[in-house]
């Protein structure tokens, strides 16, 4: 017999409640970031600590598909700063973009600079390395080789002074379209990105204007899904971090996020492949600190506090 309700049977099979389709659409996702939390390795850190915390660079090969490239000047930048200050360097996932190039030995030789510093934080044993939903590869969900180095799911920053744990992952298993359908959207996702050229090319016999009307629907209409996208996920995190009283640093929805103290602890670094500027979060001092490197028509490099700064010992 047909259910009346189409989704009836997938809310079953994953332990929701029928009535509530939403919450057991991502039900998995929010199990996985239980479970990620319980095996994740412990990163101790106290007043003297300095940590820099950054995702979502979607390093490839340089080709025209590759988002990074304007923004390379500005991350050796402010990488630099990092690795001479004594910083240890988080970069929680989507650091390369394996989905855009898939043989990791190619992003590494179109960015010798990045991949030098990134060497000199491991040789003094302050790189970590988060899995993000760009690099995952195949079926390997939990966790992928990146040339020499192995990089998992997720890492438990303890705070030792009070025994407080900030918990840091990419943040896409919330995400049901790139976590659980990955293979599918990896393949979505490319054909996004020239959905445009290849409407163009079949429409060559149309009109120029019909033709860019063309590729504007098209356009338009993947931004505003992806807009849908992750304001979804941002509130499934929250609701996570609220039901489970515990305070997260994540990337992936490219969407900054430094809470007030009466707001959930949801944390989110943005990205680093903003026009001109890159978002991050500072642990420095017994605080959180959210800040941007950006620059302005002079080419001159800038530093900013985007917000006043977060006691760790308030974080709930």
């Amino acid at each position: 017999m047909a259910l009346a309700n189409p989704l009836l049977g997938v809310c079953k099979r994953w332990g929701g409640e029928p009535g509530n389709v939403s919450q057991s659409w991502f039900a998995p996702g929010q199990r996985r970031l239980d479970q990620i939390l319980k095996r994740a390795p412990e990163l101790p850190f106290d007043d003297s600590s300095k940590i820099i915390l950054l995702s979502d660079a979607h390093r490839g090969d340089r080709g025209m598909y590759d988002e990074f490239v304007p923004n390379e000047d500005l991350f050796v930048h402010a990488l630099s700063h990092y690795a001479a200050a004594g910083f240890t360097y988080i970069e929680l996932g989507d650091g390369d973009d394996l989905w855009q190039t898939p043989r990791f030995s190619d992003i590494e030789q179109a960015y010798p600079r990045v991949f030098e510093l990134l060497h000199q934080f491991q040789r003094q044993d302050r790189l970590h390395l988060i899995l993000g939903n760009h690099e995952v590869q195949g079926r390997q969900y939990y966790r992928t080789n990146k040339g020499e180095w192995m990089i998992g799911e997720g890492l438990v920053l303890r705070y030792i002074h009070t025994g407080q744990r900030l918990f840091v992952v990419h943040g896409h298993q919330v995400d049901f379209w790139c976590d659980q359908l990955s293979l599918l959207t990896q393949q979505l996702v490319w054909s996004a990105k020239r959905g445009p050229q290849r409407v163009s090319r079949a429409a060559s016999t149309i009109a120029m204007q019909q033709r860019r009307t063309l590729i504007r629907i098209v356009t338009n209409i993947w931004e505003r899904w992806y807009a849908s996208q992750q304001q979804k996920q941002t509130k499934q995190m929250i609701d996570w971090v609220r039901s489970r009283r515990q305070p997260v640093i994540v990337g992936h929805t490219h969407l900054p996020m430094f809470p007030n103290r009466d707001d959930a602890a949801y944390f989110n670094t943005g990205s680093c492949i903003n026009p001109g500027y890159i978002t991050g979060i500072e642990i420095q001092d017994g605080l959180l600190r959210f800040i941007k490197w950006f620059t302005t028509g002079d080419q001159e490099v800038h530093y900013a506090l985007l917000a006043p700064a977060r006691q760790i010992t308030e974080l709930s």
